[in-house]
């Protein structure tokens, strides 16, 4: 099975070389995007592999995922790192660069950074492509979604039975849109286990839902966890409070661990601004999204829950200070 995975990477470089002299210049350019976050890594003297490669898939808007890291095969901590509305192959480079901020941190954690930590900028489903898009508003995207990202932890799973290794420990982190996709994926894993007669065993060892806006269920366990699902919201982060997809998950109902999601802005950032932030180096919120990554559970920095009552609270801040968003009054509010 490694061989597989190498022939994999080998197959996936190869098809990226022949895009980048391709005539289509989509292709080309797609290809290039791609060539561009494979350099950010080797930039920081790592070995990127293209996971998943294809610049034609999804209507042209590309799909690429890339490891950062330990080699796959060798980890101990594998980190999946699924982005939102607005990403496509074009923005690879955004979504990798969050992997690498996400890879160092956990390599700097005092208690277990010498774990071999490998982490995935997994650009590897069709997003919505804009606030307004009609897929932020619907599921069809995140159902979509989240079936190629149960492929990909399945395999990963199947690689390490095939060839005796232990299982590394597995994190799933989305961001926005991407919570949605992470909690539809351990939603329908979940649902397929108590359909097969067992117990409803986790899929993987933890959830991270980043500025989300739901992740298709009212509580963690609702999603097949009891205290692995851990959540990151900026108190005035826009998106996070819509609850557009099921229940707030940094609502004390929910039943998430919500951790310290401290920022700094600019003074010339706005209120949206409050949504773009969780990956940053030397935050307080990649701090905690590392230490959940390499197991570090007792070290992890938690802040209360929100508990508030109603909705309507929300309409009139919504409307008022954030009319540019585009979005209609949310679903489920609460």
């Amino acid at each position: 099975m490694i061989a597989s995975l190498e022939e994999r990477y080998r197959a996936n470089s190869a098809k990226l070389i022949k895009d980048l002299g391709s005539p289509k210049s989509t292709v080309k350019k797609n290809a290039e995007y791609v060539q561009d976050a494979l350099k950010l890594a080797r930039d920081k003297r790592l070995e990127p592999r293209l996971f998943h490669y294809d610049s034609e898939v999804f209507s042209q808007y590309g799909r690429a995922v890339i490891t950062v890291g330990t080699n796959l095969e060798d980890a101990e901590c594998v980190a999946f790192v699924v982005p939102g509305t607005t990403h496509w192959i074009g923005t690879i480079s955004q979504v990798t660069k969050a992997a690498l901020h996400l890879y160092e941190e956990c390599k700097q954690n005092p208690r277990k950074g010498t774990k071999k930590v490998c982490v995935l900028a997994w650009m590897g489903y069709k997003a919505p492509a804009r606030k307004s898009s009609p897929g932020c508003t619907t599921q069809l995207m995140a159902t979509d979604g989240c079936k190629h990202l149960i492929a990909d932890v399945d395999f990963l799973k199947k690689l390490f039975t095939d060839n005796k290794k232990p299982m590394p420990r597995l994190t799933l982190s989305g961001h926005s849109y991407g919570s949605v996709v992470v909690g539809f994926a351990a939603r329908q894993k979940w649902s397929e286990s108590l359909t097969g007669g067992r117990s409803g065993a986790q899929w993987c060892d933890a959830l991270v839902l980043l500025g989300s806006p739901g992740a298709g269920a009212t509580t963690a366990n609702g999603l097949g966890f009891n205290d692995s699902v851990f959540v990151g919201s900026v108190d005035w982060d826009p998106i996070s409070l819509l609850a557009a997809y099921g229940t707030d998950p940094a609502h004390k109902k929910f039943g998430g661990r919500r951790f310290k999601t401290t920022c700094k802005l600019a003074p010339q950032d706005t209120l949206m601004a409050n949504h773009k932030h969780y990956f940053d180096e030397k935050s307080d919120s990649l701090a905690n999204i590392a230490r959940i990554v390499v197991g570090d559970i007792k070290g992890l920095e938690t802040v209360p829950h929100r508990n508030y009552t109603s909705r309507l609270s929300f309409d009139y801040w919504w409307c008022d200070w954030f009319p540019e968003a585009g979005f209609a009054y949310p679903q489920g509010w609460g």
